[in-house]
């Protein structure tokens, strides 16, 4: 299983980290904790569900945990909560 910290602020300056840092090792489980997480932009929306398409399949998944509710807002106003990403295997 691979956990990664979210950042503060997931907009647009942090996207291309983010990628790298989800598609090392693509052939994990992937958690992902937004505890600290205040900005919640579609760039970074887009590739988290990017590498979620990616870990579909047999015994791996990608979840979201500890969301802020700050971040728990930003996702509702993009259309999602954290509930689209609860759901999964990894423990």
């Amino acid at each position: 299983m691979k956990a990664v910290t979210l950042p503060a602020r997931l907009d647009t300056a942090a996207a291309d980290q983010l990628w790298s840092e989800l598609f090392g090792e693509t052939d994990e489980d992937i958690v992902l904790d937004g505890a600290m997480v205040e900005v919640f932009g579609a760039r970074c929306l887009e590739v988290i569900l990017t590498a979620r398409q990616l870990c579909e399949g047999p015994g791996r998944s990608l979840v979201i945990r500890s969301l802020s509710q700050a971040a728990e807002k930003d996702l509702l106003t993009l259309g999602l909560s954290s509930e689209d990403f609860s759901a999964g295997d990894a423990s």
